[in-house]
């Protein structure tokens, strides 16, 4: 597991993010992502950017931001992705500066696809990406219904910090796994593997001044998640996971001294 020197935030004012709000994004899943934000460390404050809110996802926002989430929904990147290409610069440029990027599913798609075609918001390196776990060899869940999947999750934070909590069951709605090359990992946190294929589920990573957080399962599903499709979480609806997943990436922001 790679690492690199947190920095915990000190300030008595609570940082800034915001959501992308908009059409490919799945009905919810914004204002789940917010709420996990909200009641994370540090206690963000949320808005929302997007076509139909007030702001647009444009580099004057993004300034204004400490971290920005996009959430899960969509159906196919590949489809989708020329409605929001535009958005690719400053959320690259953004980041780059110095900001967050915490992508959930299908926001950890975003990243980056497979082959040189697909940079779609070119946060990963090449050679490094970001592909649905249910079609690797040995994996748990191979359709891409409403689901829950085994992981191992590597707590940073809080009294759980140095444990590693095995088969740990998440929510899971045909969720991504992070390729990740062997350069990258002396900046790369993996957070979280699938436990039957050790694919990476969650990652922190360093890119330039900021850094990027990618999750494939849904850290943020609430109690209303699961009656959607009549599912049940053996493990019990805990957000200590998302709040480490928050937390972690907060904390891991790169000293600019």
């Amino acid at each position: 597991m790679g690492g690199f020197v947190s920095k915990p935030f000190s300030d008595s004012i609570r940082p800034v993010a915001a959501v992308y709000g908009g059409p490919i994004a799945c009905d919810g899943c914004a204002e789940s992502v917010a709420r996990l934000l909200r009641h994370s460390n540090p206690h963000f404050k949320v808005s929302y950017l997007g076509p139909n809110e007030e702001n647009d996802v444009t580099a004057e926002s993004l300034k204004k931001l400490d971290l920005f989430a996009w959430p899960g929904g969509g159906d196919d990147v590949d489809d989708e992705f020329p409605q929001i290409a535009h958005y690719a610069q400053p959320i690259r440029q953004y980041v780059s500066s110095g900001g967050l990027y915490l992508g959930i599913c299908y926001g950890a798609f975003l990243a980056r696809g497979p082959g040189p075609d697909r940079p779609y918001f070119n946060l990963l390196p090449p050679g490094n990406w970001v592909s649905s776990e249910r079609f690797e060899n040995g994996s748990q869940v191979k359709g891409a219904e409403d689901a829950i999947i085994l992981t191992d999750w590597a707590f940073h934070t809080g009294k759980k910090r140095g444990t590693v909590e095995k088969r740990r069951w998440q929510y899971f709605q045909d969720g991504g796994q992070v390729h990740l090359d062997k350069s990258v990992l002396r900046d790369t946190i993996i957070m979280g593997n699938y436990t039957y294929t050790g694919d990476p589920d969650a990652i922190i990573q360093r890119l330039d001044k900021g850094a990027i957080g990618l999750i494939g399962t849904h850290p943020e599903a609430d109690e209303s998640w699961y009656e959607d499709w009549d599912g049940h979480n053996p493990d019990g609806i805990r957000h200590d996971i998302g709040n480490d997943f928050v937390q972690t990436l907060w904390d891991t922001r790169m000293n600019l001294d």
